[in-house]
């Protein structure tokens, strides 16, 4: 079995233990400061490389956007969502027949404690 050392986070400068699956590549921990740092710093990254550069720029994104769009009207728009009852099934109230104690002369047991 392998020991997974652990490394230093690139972001908070803490020791941490990477995933198993993923020691040789992690750099950041998993805290959501961490996380962020990791996220920013890939899509900077990602942004530098020169065929990425004008990627999301030019008549070519603005058209395919704008059929997009055409295609999903309201999409971006949050949905009104219908109330609906919950699913319930009615009560069926049952009727119980009490049994009484018509004996009168025998004491109720918690009274026999409070005598005592």
């Amino acid at each position: 079995m392998v020991r997974i050392n652990r490394k230093k986070c690139r972001h908070c400068n803490r020791l941490f233990i990477p995933d198993a699956r993923n020691a040789k590549r992690q750099k950041y921990c998993s805290k959501p400061a961490c996380r962020k740092a990791s996220k920013a710093n890939s899509q900077r990254r990602w942004l530098q490389k020169s065929e990425n550069q004008d990627y999301f720029c030019g008549p070519n994104q603005v058209k395919r956007v704008q059929n997009w769009r055409k295609a999903n009207p309201g999409y971006w728009r949050r949905k009104v969502q219908k109330r609906q009852n919950a699913l319930q099934d009615p009560l069926i109230v049952k009727v119980s027949k009490i049994k009484t104690n018509k004996d009168h002369s025998t004491p109720c047991a918690l009274q026999d404690l409070l005598i005592t």
